[in-house]
């Protein structure tokens, strides 16, 4: 009888403790499941329109940035482009390893290939402001936005692009873009465009619709049309009077004529000479005000002959004037790229390509317009001349301290 109940005694004992035991282990788990549930979640933010285009602006800077970086670093030119492990390590926290993967040989690419033009924007030159729509979905970005035609004779383009939230940070995980035969612009697309191309004091005056769809402006004295399938910038004077453009093309030629001689300097401006010239300001670091006293002396060095008169001369003189601007407007954009930060440095040089189309399209607009006659030749030099001139005074105004 005693070992019956020392028996029971003994698998009660155990009992408890097997109990006891499991307990134990149940309040560890709900502890260790607690603590899981408990743990901080990555909490992704929901954008709004302004902030959508922040991120996408900031991304695309990063990415100029990180490059630029990298070229110093490492020495990456025409003759040692740049590698694929060195820009994966580069951008790793600028781009998912979808975008490595997919995309970014293409994107080194382009790199490698803009180091061949100084001109040519890199990675992308876009313009949200003028179109923008954007959608999300937990973390998921998509944007869509335009690139207008360049003066390189690249059409306008309409890019997608795709961010994904990872670790607290935005990073791009695709992009494409589409060639249309028509982007379509609004008439408001179309003004926002020439605002941020820098024209000013723009009025709107018609819509022409015709195939393909024109918006008509007038920029201070000139009319512009910005072609609605293309965003092609174009300068017109079908709306301006043939006698005005006649009046003030002999107006311009009695002014000339009455110019008295200014004194004139070397006027000996060699592209190597104002490259050197740039590169010793650009050390020195040279004020908005100095370069401005600079501009005002180029001025005296300007030839205005009250003694030319055949066509030949008056373009030669027109011509030796225009390479002095040119030169010096050269010699300001090497000291603004030594002294930017790459991502401003990219943004002015968008600009800067916009206004060389803009440029050209003018000159050539009045070297062909009928109602110019015989002074079209002079005129378009003399437009060059000028546009070129003021061109300097701007970027010294805009862009220098």
């Amino acid at each position: 009888m005693k070992k019956v109940v020392m028996m029971m005694l003994l698998c009660l004992t155990t009992s408890m403790l097997i109990m006891a035991g499991c307990d134990k282990n149940n309040n560890e788990a709900q502890k260790t499941e607690s603590t899981v549930k408990t743990a901080p979640e990555q909490k992704v933010p929901e954008v709004t329109e302004k902030e959508a285009k922040k991120v996408l602006q900031e991304n695309i800077n990063e990415i100029v940035q990180s490059f630029s970086k990298m070229e110093k670093e490492n020495g990456w030119n025409r003759n040692n482009p740049g590698d694929f492990e060195t820009a994966k390590a580069g951008l790793k926290n600028v781009i998912s390893e979808h975008f490595t993967k997919n995309q970014l040989s293409e994107l080194l690419r382009i790199f490698n290939a803009s180091r061949d033009t100084d001109m040519q924007p890199f990675p992308i030159h876009i313009e949200p402001e003028v179109r923008f729509s954007y959608e999300q979905e937990k973390e998921k970005l998509k944007m869509n936005t335009f690139s207008p035609a360049n003066d390189a004779g690249n059409p306008a383009e309409i890019w997608e692009f795709h961010l994904i939230y990872k670790d607290r940070k935005w990073l791009m995980d695709e992009w494409s873009f589409d060639t249309k035969a028509d982007v379509n612009l609004t008439k408001e697309e179309a003004e926002k465009l020439l605002h941020i191309l820098e024209f000013k004091d723009i009025t709107f005056i018609k819509e022409e619709r015709s195939n393909p769809t024109k918006y008509i402006f007038k920029v201070k004295e000139q009319v512009i049309t910005v072609n609605a399938a293309t965003s092609v910038i174009e300068y017109s004077y079908n709306d301006i009077s043939s006698n005005q453009n006649q009046e003030n093309a002999n107006q311009k030629e009695t002014n000339r004529q009455q110019t008295k001689t200014q004194p004139n300097g070397s006027g000996n401006h060699t592209n190597q000479g104002t490259q050197k010239g740039s590169e010793e300001k650009a050390a020195a670091g040279l004020s908005k005000a100095e370069f401005l006293n600079e501009l005002s002396s180029l001025e005296k060095q300007e030839k205005h002959s009250e003694n030319t008169v055949t066509t030949v001369d008056i373009r030669a003189e027109i011509n030796e004037n225009y390479q002095l601007w040119d030169n010096k407007l050269n010699e300001i954009y090497h000291v603004l790229k030594n002294n930017m930060s790459a991502t401003a440095f990219e943004t002015m040089k968008s600009k800067q390509i916009a206004w060389i189309k803009s440029k050209e399209s003018r000159v050539q607009a009045i070297r062909n317009d009928p109602n110019n006659g015989t002074m079209a030749l002079i005129e378009a030099d003399e437009a060059s001349y000028t546009m070129t001139k003021e061109r300097c005074y701007e970027l010294v105004n805009s862009y220098m301290n």
